[in-house]
């Protein structure tokens, strides 16, 4: 694809110039009969590239080409010199002919990436998630790359262990995981494989809810306070939370504030917290709002209630309580506010009432305030009793029975206030509620009348049958169905002990005539297997009658599995873990047959010798497990459960191992350096606490450091290099240290104060000569660090004094550095005036001058190039001309040679347009050539000594802004001795020209050692020589 897009580029580029080309020539045809141009391409050109490089620079100078032609210019796209990347490049030459013509052909470069054949990958490599769910192997971080050129250049491929291949990715569940990955270098093959450990790394699990600001009487609760988010990467997470609550005195307006520390834990044992912040706010008793009445005018009275005094029936559960901002008023004890009410109660009739409830509710705090309020409520009893009677009450007139019965009294449905009954035979009336009676025994269907009234003169009647005839028997128990654990333990124990009681309640009784005092027996016939199925086929039988009664009752049973399993605990060991580290208790079992297993299922952890056994129990009820699990088991508690119906219960308990398994710092304990503020030379600094994964999930982390500080402590630190070590303790005593050292640096430069001027002069010794020290020149430069300032005459050196000589008599600009004890340093500007010696002719033997001008072709003055003056002796100097372009040199010893240098690169812009490219086209064509040698150095802006399309290309590129300075190191302007006279002007580049101009042997005077400039890429003469 890089290949591609480079080919694309060169096409592009080319593209504009043809045009700019067909635009510029477009004056002058093609000549006709003009021979045909043949154009041989380079063969395809190898380069090596180096380690780590993934591209290099290449260049053509030693391509071997052909053309049939002879050529006015050549472009190579993409150009030489630039950037290639490993693998095939297609590159375009393009030529320029001298008929004008343009040629093209295409050949390829190779970069071959370093060590391309022989692929090497570090034997293994740990890998971190980085706070992300999933990220990508990439070559680079399994290469060996002291010995591998471009990382780019190879394919990763990750292998299961049964060799297939998968996308190089790994995500949160390969935490712990180890695997193969082959990389191939794309072009070569080459290949080699990397043995990798997915170490951690994971984003944190959760996001805390928002905190949250109530009313104190508020639920607290994460039901209405929220739970947090799942932010990390997996789904199956645990979550709880911690409280820790703060409650302020009075008179705070706050009740209370709770830091709910929420904690998660993946399925790795990794715990992520998160804190929410929940703030109660007290509340007068004045906002109060209460309850209504209940009385049957603002509302409802209450209906009494049968079953339960009035209390119950008028609680404040049922008729309401004060409530404040949608909740109860009466919050927590830190809320400082009390409700209480008193009853006073009238009662009407029976279960009817009227009551009188005054609510008290008082404000705790300062200022103390009390509010009451009396609310009515009535209770009344509006209905008649509801009762039920036997259909038919039936007496024998058989010898075996008496001539007196108990008469069944009424059956009462609904009544809750006292009442009467009067129950009325053809014998007599009864005013109980049944009760003994005498019948006269002649055969026969007789009605019975029963009346009931309350206290509040309600009444109800009703009537049954009494029948008499000579029959014993009514009607036998229907059949019933039982499950086995009423066998077992009810049924069974019956049977043994001969004590029916139990059973006749619960499996019913044959009903008899109510004047019949009968004596029974029972026998069984079992039939039940031992999961409890089967049958039990009950006989009753009267043993004073002659002849006997019977019934006989069948009793299905049927298996029930409803036992209960107590898991063992969740536990952490220090060590590898043996035998069953807990068993499980099976309760309730009667007729189950029960199995109990176990299996482990061990998830490694990041740390070495650290991980967590995930221990299966199966408990299985043999008579009615399916081999599916599919009912709902029932918790009764912790880890207690009870039978779902599918008699198999499962339970994951939680071993987790610590076999010497150190706590890790994973992302290390480095701590950042320090740069001191410009205006302080202390930093703040408080005690960071790293990261640390531990076996278990927490870790004690304690520091030990030169600065005496604990982790969190703050301290103000001075320049220097500290260092910290940090202990991580896990649960089982566990320990790892991490070292680290930082530096607090200053990074400020000091503040330069130079004076204005020093004097000095030359004292009257042969040769003349003094010695001036650089602090000389200091009025009072300062440092944010303060200490010892070190000042010279040149930066990062130790050039603290300077000679001065007749050479320099007169003003000498001086520049004062400035350096700190940190290595800062900045400089200021001084002048310093040399006196002449006395006498004043020791120094007249070397008082000669050099001086000159710059100026261009057209002999305008050039303004600031630096004219730097050299002498084998020793004399380095620089001056700048002025306005007009002059320049001097005074005070130079007498018989020394000199070279004299000029150098200006600012504004390469400066003058060059769009009609230089006009212009130095034309020249290259042959229409209209430039005519001064002068020009053609100015059109030559790569400074190859020729003037080509490629020169347009790069003035092109600087119009544009692409680029902002000529290539090949030209610079803005050139300088040529103006004494010189070219061999052939319509080629200057025939031999080297000076660009410097040497003087041997100063005896005298010189005032003409002049230059001529010319601004590189102008042709047309606009530069303006002033900028």
């Amino acid at each position: 694809m890089r290949h591609a897009e480079a080919l694309h580029y060169g096409l592009r580029s080319l593209a504009a110039l043809v045009a700019f080309f067909i635009a510029a020539v477009s004056v002058s045809p093609c000549r006709a009969g003009a021979p045909l141009h043949t154009l041989t391409c380079p063969s395809t050109y190898v380069v090596q590239a180096g380690v780590g490089e993934c591209e290099v620079p290449v260049f053509f100078d030693t391509l071997q080409w052909a053309s049939s032609l002879p050529l006015v210019d050549t472009v190579f796209l993409p150009e030489s010199g630039s950037l290639f990347p490993t693998g095939t490049t297609v590159v375009l030459l393009a030529t320029t002919n001298i008929n004008g013509g343009i040629e093209t052909c295409l050949f390829n470069v190779v970069v071959q990436g370093y060590n391309a054949n022989n692929a090497v990958c570090r034997s293994f490599v740990e890998v971190s998630l980085n706070q992300t769910c999933e990220r990508e192997l990439l070559a680079a971080g399994l290469l060996d790359l002291a010995v591998t050129g471009c990382p780019t250049d190879f394919d990763v491929i990750r292998l299961t262990a049964a060799g297939d291949s998968l996308p190089p990715l790994i995500d949160a569940f390969d935490i712990g995981a180890s695997f193969a990955v082959l990389v191939t270098n794309q072009f070569t093959g080459s290949h080699c494989t990397a043995q990798v450990l997915v170490t951690g790394g994971t984003p944190p699990a959760i996001s805390c809810p928002p905190d949250l600001t109530v009313y104190c009487n508020a639920p607290v609760d994460s039901s209405q306070t929220g739970t947090p988010t799942i932010t990390g990467c997996y789904q199956e997470v645990e979550i709880d939370y911690v409280d820790e609550t703060v409650i302020p005195s009075c008179p705070d307006s706050v009740g209370f504030q709770i830091s709910r520390f929420w904690i998660s834990t993946d399925p790795f044992g990794k715990k992520d917290t998160c804190e929410q912040l929940i703030t109660g706010m007290r509340f007068n008793a004045g906002l109060v709002t209460f309850p209504p009445n209940f009385n049957g005018t603002d509302t409802i009275s209450l209906i009494c209630n049968n079953s339960s005094e009035w209390q119950m029936t008028a609680s404040p559960e049922v008729t309401g309580v004060p409530f404040f901002a949608g909740f109860p008023a009466q919050g927590p004890p830190s809320c400082k506010l009390a409700v209480s009410h008193l009853d006073f109660e009238t009662q009407l009739c029976g279960a009817s009432y009227e009551i009188k409830r005054v609510w008290t509710a008082v404000s705790l705090c300062p200022p103390a305030t009390t509010v009451k309020d009396t609310q009515l409520i009535k209770i009344i009893d509006p209905f008649a009793p509801v009762f039920e009677l036997p259909d038919t009450i039936f007496v024998s007139t058989a010898t075996e029975c008496a001539d007196s019965f108990y008469l069944p009294g009424a059956t009462i449905v609904s009544e809750c206030s006292p009442f009467s009954t009067e129950i009325i035979t053809p014998w007599d009336t009864l005013y109980t509620n049944g009760g003994p009676t005498h019948a006269v025994l002649t055969p026969g269907a007789y009605p019975i009348y029963f009346t009931l009234t309350d206290e509040c003169n309600h009444t109800s009647s009703d009537s049954t049958i009494l029948f008499i005839d000579d029959g014993l028997l009514v009607a036998c128990p229907s059949p019933a169905t039982v499950n086995c654990d009423y066998y077992q333990d009810t049924l069974l124990i019956a049977i043994q002990s001969g004590l029916f009681g139990p059973i006749n309640e619960q499996l019913g009784f044959p009903q008899y005539y109510a004047n019949c005092d009968l004596q029974t027996a029972q026998s069984f016939l079992l039939n039940v297997n031992s999961c409890g199925n089967g049958t039990v086929e009950r006989t009753i039988i009267t043993v004073n009658t002659s002849p006997a009664v019977s019934c006989t009752q069948l009793i299905t049973v049927e298996h029930v599995s409803d036992f209960e399993v107590i898991f063992p605990v969740d536990i952490k060991l220090c060590s590898a873990p043996s035998g069953n580290s807990g068993e499980v208790q099976i309760l309730n079992v009667s007729c189950e047959e029960m199995t109990f297993s176990f299996e482990d299922n061990v998830v490694l952890s990041p740390i070495l010798h650290c991980y967590t056994v995930k221990r299966t129990w199966t408990v299985i009820n043999t008579c009615i497990y399916t081999g599916t699990n599919n009912h709902d088991d029932v918790n009764l508690g912790p880890r207690w459960f009870g039978d779902g119906g599918d008699g198999i219960v499962q339970y994951l308990q939680t071993i987790e191992v610590n076999d010497a398994a150190k706590p890790v710092f994973p992302a290390g304990c480095e701590i950042a350096d320090i740069l001191l503020d410009p205006d302080s030379c202390v930093a703040f600094f408080t005690l960071p606490a790293p990261p640390v994964d531990a076996c278990g999930g927490t870790a004690l982390l304690t520091a030990s450091n030169s600065l005496g500080l604990e982790i969190g402590e703050s301290a103000e630190l001075g320049r220097g290099t500290y260092q910290a070590v940090y202990h991580a303790t896990d649960e089982c005593g566990n320990t790892s240290t991490c070292t680290t050292q930082f530096e607090v640096t200053d990074v400020t430069a000091p503040v330069a104060i130079c004076t204005t001027v020093v004097f000095v002069a030359l004292p009257a010794v042969v040769p003349p000569e003094v010695s001036v020290q650089a602090s000389e020149f200091d009025d009072g430069s300062t440092d944010n660090c303060g200490g010892t300032l070190l000042f010279s005459f040149a930066p990062d050196s130790v050039e603290t004094e300077q000679i001065f000589t007749c050479s320099d008599v007169g003003l000498n600009p001086i520049v004062l550095w400035v350096r700190d004890e940190t290595g800062n340093q900045i400089f200021c500007q001084s002048n310093l005036i040399v006196g002449p010696p006395v006498p004043n002719s020791l120094c007249e033997e070397e008082n000669l001058t050099i001086a000159g001008t710059v100026k261009t072709e057209n002999n305008q003055g050039i303004n600031l190039v630096q004219i730097d003056l050299e002498s084998p002796a020793g004399l380095n100097v620089s001056t700048n001309t002025n306005a007009a372009g002059a320049f001097q040199f005074n005070l130079l010893p007498a018989g020394n040679s000199y070279l004299l240098t000029p150098f200006k690169n600012t504004n390469p812009m400066n003058g060059v347009t769009t009609f230089d490219l006009v212009l130095i086209q034309k020249h290259i064509l042959g229409t209209t050539l430039l005519g001064s040698p002068y020009k053609l150095i100015a059109a030559d802006v790569n400074k190859s000594g020729t003037v080509t399309t490629f020169d347009l290309v790069q003035i092109q590129q600087m119009i544009l802004n692409i680029n902002t300075s000529f290539p090949n190191g030209n610079t803005s302007w050139r300088f040529i001795d103006a004494d010189y006279i070219f061999p052939n002007s319509a080629n200057p580049f025939l031999e080297p020209f000076p660009e410097h101009k040497e003087i041997a042997n100063l005896n005298a005077n010189i005032t003409n050692a002049n230059f001529t400039g010319l601004k590189v890429g102008d042709v047309n003469g606009s530069a303006n020589p002033q900028n």
